[in-house]
């Protein structure tokens, strides 16, 4: 009883609160913009009028504009020079990325930079990922796409849930586009079949969301105060991390554990021995039930639509997650229920009033798409995902996922909160002195940082964490377990590293990916919102491809190349040469030639 009256939810404001970042010369926010306080800032942006940015957002760049009635979400990170249009919607957990700067160093296929840019009136779903991409105005983007460099997206176009892009891809205006590399399915399309296949029209949501917006501000409503009416009811065996946001009406239960940086905003009820991992946003009316699991990166949003307010109880259809569920790493979940016993694959989704049916299973890097059921016992895999296996059992569910949900969820609950709030106590910090952190990074375990390493907005370390001499970390990722990273490796933004995992050097650890328990080699990669699952192995100089699942216990063998769900070799022997073509950048010569750049700087700033 004496240990359990320590569980006691004290954010560290100090930390969270990041309004001192806006404050930095290059840094423009018209005063009718709604930007909530943990919000963090680098370089120069320009925000709009009526803008509304959600906790968790991240902004760094040298020139990032935002126009007018602009929504960016939740944890979405914003990296590179960029222009954002007016009257546009960006999902949680997005990340957006300038590019690449054109003949770099001689190791680019560009001659010219890469642009990012996002027409006005266009919607992005969320856990989309990014880099050096243009799209064009009212265009819809579904949830988990991913576009490589210098992806041309035209005008009043449909990217289906799940899809994803090649380098220097182009996608004409008026197209329907689906899979992964993304193929035209329909040209010229009208705005019936707009409705049909996304739901919506987006410049009429995005006239009615900037309608409300400036309402908001008459009303003197905003991000910055939805916290002020806050009600926790926290069961005294609970354990909050001081990291977490905790906004409105929210009830956790017995030895349920929230962890770092979650960020929890609505009538939310979360029952006993439940675990919400790393960097998770939970939004609008929404129940948890009891002895579930949810892994990090993962986003939950209750509202069925693209509305700017965060709806409490009885103001919109509340979603339901059920009991001994398991929601693997970067999940996104919008407007859908899971009944009891679910499973779902890292990097993968749930569109608008769609269910999943007790004890069924959805494979990674799969997307349910809007308004279906997956039946009891089923298991689906695809975009749109599709019931490939029927009456599954405990057998085929360790099989696929390298492990039985429920005797994982059996394993880890006994004194979690205990346990979670013992470790939190660890601080064994080991940083080079020659190592650049930048704002809003959170350290806790046994940590080691090498020389010349950067480490950008938002990333979290728990556990047991090195990283090797001269490596890059971007903007909000996330280390939870025993991870050990090799020297001139880049991990770039948004990727979640859970449980026992060791990644080479001069790795290429790209935006978006997913990786649990995993072996990367030397010189490999995991690319684009891609997934190495748990007990899988990236040899070195394997790639794994944009959107693919490589499952548990599954290899990419040396110098290949593998792609789809589930990955499948595509090509083999890849030289550099092959290499540079497949990501428009050569990984091998532009680690060590960025690195130089970081060590340059880090230098540089230490004399002043």
């Amino acid at each position: 009883d004496a240990f359990m009256s320590t569980f006691v939810y004290e954010p560290d404001l100090q930390f969270l609160d990041n309004s001192c970042t806006r404050q930095g010369e290059g840094i423009e926010i018209d005063p009718t913009a709604e930007i909530h306080p943990n919000v963090l800032f680098r370089g120069k942006v320009k925000i709009g009028k009526h803008c509304q940015v959600e906790a968790g957002v991240v902004f760094a760049g040298d020139g990032i504009t935002i126009g007018d009635y602009t929504v960016i979400k939740a944890n979405a990170s914003l990296r590179g020079v960029m222009t954002i249009g007016n009257h546009v919607m960006i999902g949680e957990q997005v990340n957006i990325e300038g590019g690449r700067p054109g003949d770099y160093i001689g190791t680019a296929t560009s001659l010219i930079a890469d642009k990012a840019i996002i027409g006005d009136g266009t919607i992005i779903g969320p856990g989309t990922v990014m880099h050096g991409t243009q799209i064009g105005q009212n265009t819809y983007v579904g949830i988990r796409c991913a576009f490589d460099y210098n992806t041309r997206i035209g005008d009043n176009c449909v990217i289906a849930n799940g899809s994803g892009t090649v380098v220097d891809q182009i996608i004409p205006c008026d197209s329907l586009a689906a899979g992964i590399p993304a193929c035209v399915l329909a040209a010229d399309i009208d705005d019936d079949l707009r409705l049909k296949s996304c739901g919506v029209l987006p410049q009429e949501v995005m006239r009615k969301v900037a309608y409300r917006l400036k309402e908001r501000h008459q009303e003197g409503l905003s991000v910055a105060n939805f916290g002020k009416d806050t009600q926790l009811n926290i069961a005294p065996g609970a354990y909050v991390h001081p990291t977490a946001i905790l906004e409105g009406k929210i009830t956790i239960g017995e030895n349920t554990v929230i962890d770092a940086g979650s960020i929890l905003i609505g009538e939310i009820t979360i029952g006993n021995d439940t675990n919400v991992a790393i960097n998770t946003v939970i939004k609008g009316d929404v129940t948890i039930g009891e002895r579930t699991i949810v892994k990090s990166h993962v986003s939950i949003d209750a509202s069925r639509g693209y509305g700017v307010d965060i709806l409490m109880g009885g103001a919109c259809n509340p979603i339901a997650i059920g009991k001994n569920v398991f929601i693997d790493q970067s999940t996104n979940l919008r407007g859908s229920s899971l009944e009891d016993s679910v499973t779902v694959g890292q990097s993968s989704g749930c569109d608008f009033g769609s269910l999943v049916q007790e004890g069924a299973c959805i494979g990674s890097v799969s997307v349910v798409a809007a308004n279906n059921a997956i039946g009891k016992n089923t298991f689906a895999e695809g975009c749109p995902a599709k019931i490939i296996k029927t009456d599954i059992t405990d057998l085929q569910r360790k099989l696929y996922y390298g492990f039985v949900p429920t005797e994982m969820i059996d394993e880890s609950i006994p004194d979690q909160a205990k346990k979670r709030a013992e470790q939190a106590k660890i601080k064994n910090i080991q940083i080079h002195p020659d190592t650049l952190i930048e704002h809003g990074v959170w350290f806790e375990g046994n940590i080691k940082i090498g020389q010349y390493v950067w480490i950008d907005l938002g990333a979290v370390f728990t556990g047991d964490v090195e990283i090797g001499y001269n490596s890059l970390v971007r903007c909000n990722v996330s280390f939870h377990g025993k991870v050990k990273v090799g020297k001139q490796t880049h991990l770039y933004d948004q990727i979640p590293f859970d449980g026992e995992c060791v990644v080479g050097d001069y790795c290429w650890m790209n935006h978006g990916a997913a990786v649990s328990n995993a072996t990367i080699g030397e010189d490999a990669s995991v690319s684009l919102s891609a997934a190495a699952d748990y007990h899988s192995t990236v040899a070195d100089r394997a790639i794994v491809s944009n959107r693919t699942a490589l499952n548990a216990g599954g290899t990419a063998f040396e110098m290949t190349r593998v792609e789809g769900i589930p990955a499948r070799v595509v090509d083999r022997f890849m030289d550099l040469r092959d290499r540079q073509l497949y990501f428009g950048v050569s990984p091998r010569l532009w680690t060590p030639e960025q690195g130089k750049w970081i060590e340059e700087d880090i230098i540089s700033r230490r004399k002043i």
